[in-house]
């Protein structure tokens, strides 16, 4: 999405550009050829760094594929990293940060339709393409809410709305039967409801259901999904690691994980629970903060920024105006 509203800014020209814009999600043969086009033309090669290669997330040591990066990094006139953490993650991992660079955070378009609230005060949000990697995000949400409804019981305790889609490959994981089977069983007691896939403009007729949300991927690097949900109000419980901190802020309660490359870390599902409570109880005053922090992520601003950065760099300057190392 946030690629064709780029395209929808600036247009995209395919055979002379005057500014190409690579991003680390292309193909290894797509940045070569960036590269090379950069080489043979006087059109300045802009790079956006998102996450990174790591075992726990790759299943395997991705030495190779970071070093693709990185070659594409050196070969660019600018390098945009998302997050601190995307930064910093690749300084951790390769020993590189691009002398070039700043830190632009993700946006999403200004100013979304609100619906009128219509939660119970106690309904918890979670939505995601549920990757095979996702057991450490539903685990313990599955422990938690287990444990909320048998403390306060079927009528006081917090309610789980999920939404999204799992992929096939996780329909085909050791981990999902079982998970699967509890998430029924939740069901069942009226614990989550299951929405399964979503329109966009759908979301905010459904968080207009939702109390706050909940972020539990371990090291996301710049997670769109946290902006729209604050924007439409919603404070989250997340996964203190990767970018996601960056974006809420002070907009919610961050659960502390270890620090690793070599796994994917899930949250305590204990403190979980707690944070669940703590959150709904704040929901009005974190509810306000969310949607003024949102507006640090605005669409607008961020195109006007990389207006400045085509701009300066189309008229000789390797050092954008408005350089921010954060």
């Amino acid at each position: 999405m946030r690629t064709w509203r780029m395209v929808n800014d600036f247009g995209n020209h395919w055979f002379l550009p005057n500014i190409v814009y690579a991003q680390s999600a292309w193909t290894s043969d797509e940045l070569r050829a960036a590269a090379a086009f950069r080489r043979r033309t006087a059109a300045p090669l802009v790079f956006n760094q998102n996450g990174w290669y790591y075992r726990g997330w790759l299943g395997r040591d991705g030495a190779d594929e970071n070093a693709e990066l990185v070659r594409a990094q050196q070969a660019s006139d600018y390098v945009i990293y998302q997050s601190r953490f995307c930064r910093d993650a690749g300084q951790a991992l390769t020993g590189y940060t691009a002398p070039c660079h700043e830190v632009l955070h993700n946006a999403v378009p200004d100013t979304p339709h609100m619906a009128p609230k219509n939660s119970d005060g106690r309904t918890c949000w979670l939505s995601a393409v549920f990757t095979p990697d996702a057991q450490h995000i539903l685990r313990p949400v599955i422990d938690a809410f287990r444990l909320l409804h048998g403390r306060l019981g079927a009528a006081r305790a917090p309610r789980l709305l999920l939404a999204g889609r799992f992929v096939d490959a996780t329909r085909r994981s050791a981990w999902f039967q079982d998970v699967e089977k509890e998430l029924l069983a939740l069901q069942d007691a009226g614990i989550c409801e299951w929405l399964g896939e979503y329109a966009v403009d759908e979301l905010p007729q459904l968080l207009a259901r939702a109390d706050i949300a909940l972020h539990l991927k371990y090291k996301d690097p710049c997670p769109n999904a946290v902006v729209e949900r604050m924007m439409l109000g919603l404070p989250h419980v997340f996964s203190n690691s990767g970018g996601t901190p960056e974006l809420v802020g002070e907009a919610g309660i961050g659960l502390e994980v270890g620090e690793t490359w070599d796994d994917l870390l899930p949250v305590d599902p204990t403190r979980l629970s707690e944070a669940i409570l703590e959150a709904l109880d704040r929901r009005d005053e974190l509810s306000k903060i969310a949607i003024d922090q949102s507006r640090l992520f605005s669409w607008q601003r961020y195109v006007a920024r990389h207006r400045e950065i085509f701009e300066s760099l189309l008229n000789g300057s390797r050092s954008p105006v408005g350089l921010a190392l954060n």
